[in-house]
């Protein structure tokens, strides 16, 4: 199943699901935008939060991969939830690369179906919340 482009979600936990006939690679993409809100323009972007939960019990192993484009190249993080269906998700993810579009993959190991919940915050460097959107570009 693919989902049109850039369909907005305001939550900061995002269900989803990788399908078994999609592959073992099976991977969905989102762009996470991160800006200063207009209700606390004092409050600058500094950092993606991100981390992935694993809802299946057995089969594959669930990972996040954050990338945030820069003046000099890139900067890339990635986690696992070595265990699923526990309800503990992967190590958080801090990616510290300020305001602007970050690219979140969820992708799995095997060849079956799984679903999971992705929890996303863009916060200022205190850790308090900024602006946040998040866009599915990809389902698989």
């Amino acid at each position: 199943m693919v989902l049109a482009c850039f369909n907005s979600v305001s939550a900061h936990e995002t269900e989803g699901s990788l399908m078994a006939a999609s592959g073992a690679g099976a991977t969905d993409l989102y762009s996470i935008s991160c800006f200063k809100d207009a209700e606390n323009p004092s409050e600058t972007p500094h950092q993606l939060f991100v981390n992935v939960r694993d809802n299946v019990k057995g089969g594959g192993v669930m990972s996040v991969v954050v990338y945030k484009a820069t003046a000099t190249g890139g900067i890339t993080k990635t986690a696992t939830d070595p265990i699923g269906g526990d309800y503990n998700p992967s190590p958080d993810i801090i990616l510290t690369a300020g305001e602007g579009d970050y690219l979140v993959f969820v992708n799995h190991t095997e060849k079956i179906s799984e679903s999971y919940m992705l929890q996303y915050h863009c916060q200022d460097a205190a850790k308090q919340h900024t602006g946040t959107q998040i866009n599915s570009i990809q389902n698989e």
